[in-house]
């Protein structure tokens, strides 16, 4: 047999898998450093998450059709990369600008927190997709410890939310809505801390890394580097870990099935060996887990498996020190100003302009069209029909 022919055999049938992966082997780093950066995420054309970096910033294998992709790491400017292969991606670190905070003093004692929030997930079953950007306004209220007779929460409570589905199928159909009859993400359930501790081995020092051991792997790894600190946690890693979700501890406990759980904070001006909630100037969180509530599979008529993933970013816009009475006047009282103001002033990264396009087309939908053209359910017709029909014969001699 001719030995070219064969040649031309082997390459075509290669072909499908030399498109995979177009950037497999290649690493994330900061621009600067050029330290590899660790597990960042990656999103494909359509928002959608189709993976995550190694630990030594190594993009895994990425489908071709997925191009152009979007790397987002945290405390970094989303980087999209088109279907070009390269053998590094430079990350460029962005500096977020707060407004001074209210140092706290014998009356200011309740810490303030205003975050914004972006929020990425799918709800993904064996046909169709369903892809969720949501942008959120919630506070946190964390008194100190002195304060004894005022909780407040390190939940997030919800201020403002504007949500934007993008549907797709196996069948082709391709529809964006602001609304979805039930709520699939995790992202209401992680809240944040209010004071920890630094490693012992990071406090003699202002330059360091320490990786915290877990019964599964590494719980945490932190990485101080002057006044800033970034910690890494693998909830799933160890129990111990439930420290830092405590509303979602109990589903772990009761064994919803959860395939990723990992957390990252940014911390700013950390002087002490004491962090509090008012050095966290950013942080993000990814989840994975297989179904969400029970009547999702009703909903979307399926008897497949139903997935969940979750990518979350939150900038913190404001932080101040408030008095107990001003902050139970908040708690009964909710308030926000002009979101874009804060935004504009917190310099947030600009989103990519795919999930703008879906924004777009959400706020473009002409709802009373929708309205007029929408048919009339006749079954309830029917029966109010029925029931006239049934009260005449009975008076109808």
């Amino acid at each position: 047999m001719n030995h070219k022919f064969i040649a031309i055999v082997i390459l075509t049938l290669l072909l499908p898998f030399i498109a995979i992966g177009q950037l497999n082997g290649a690493i994330v780093v900061d621009s600067i450093t050029r330290k590899p950066l660790p597990r960042g995420s990656i999103f494909d054309k359509g928002k959608k998450i189709v993976g995550i970096c190694s630990d030594d910033g190594r993009i895994p294998d990425i489908p071709s059709t997925a191009y152009p992709i979007t790397i987002r790491f945290m405390g970094y400017t989303p980087k999209l990369i088109s279907d070009q292969a390269t053998d590094t991606i430079f990350m460029t670190k962005y500096v977020s600008e707060l407004p001074e905070i209210l140092v706290e003093s014998k009356k200011r004692n309740v810490l303030h927190l205003i975050g914004y929030v972006r929020e990425f997930s799918d709800l993904t079953t064996f046909s169709d997709t369903i892809s969720l950007f949501r942008e959120k306004i919630v506070d946190f209220m964390l008194p100190s410890p002195n304060v004894k007779r005022f909780r407040g929460w390190t939940a997030p409570r919800l201020l403002k939310c504007d949500s934007y589905y993008h549907i797709t199928n196996s069948a082709g159909i391709d529809s964006v809505s602001d609304y979805f009859p039930e709520h699939f993400s995790w992202s209401d359930w992680i809240g944040i801390f209010n004071r920890t501790e630094l490693p012992e081995k990071l406090k003699a020092t202002t330059i360091g890394t320490d990786t915290v051991k877990g019964k599964y792997g590494a719980a945490s790894i932190w990485q101080r580097s002057g006044e800033t600190t970034q910690l890494d946690i693998d909830v799933l890693a160890d129990t111990l870990n439930f420290k830092w979700i405590p509303d979602l501890a109990g589903f772990i406990r009761d064994n919803t099935d959860f395939r990723r759980l990992t957390i990252r904070y940014n911390l700013e001006d950390v002087y002490n060996d004491v962090i509090l909630a008012d050095n966290i100037s950013s942080m993000s969180f990814r989840i994975e887990s297989k179904g969400r509530r029970r009547n999702l599979k009703h909903l979307l008529h399926t008897d497949g498996g139903v997935y969940v993933e979750t990518y979350t970013e939150i900038y913190f816009i404001d932080k101040r020190y408030i008095t107990v009475s001003e902050a139970r006047n908040l708690e009964r009282h909710p308030s926000f100003e002009n979101k874009q103001q804060y935004l504009s002033s917190a310099k947030i990264p600009e989103l990519q302009p795919e999930v703008k396009s879906i924004i777009d087309r959400v706020k473009n939908i002409d709802r009373d069209k929708l309205r007029l053209e929408k048919k009339p359910d006749l079954r309830y017709i029917g029966k109010y029909h029925s029931r006239k029909k049934r009260k005449k014969n009975i008076f109808s001699f």
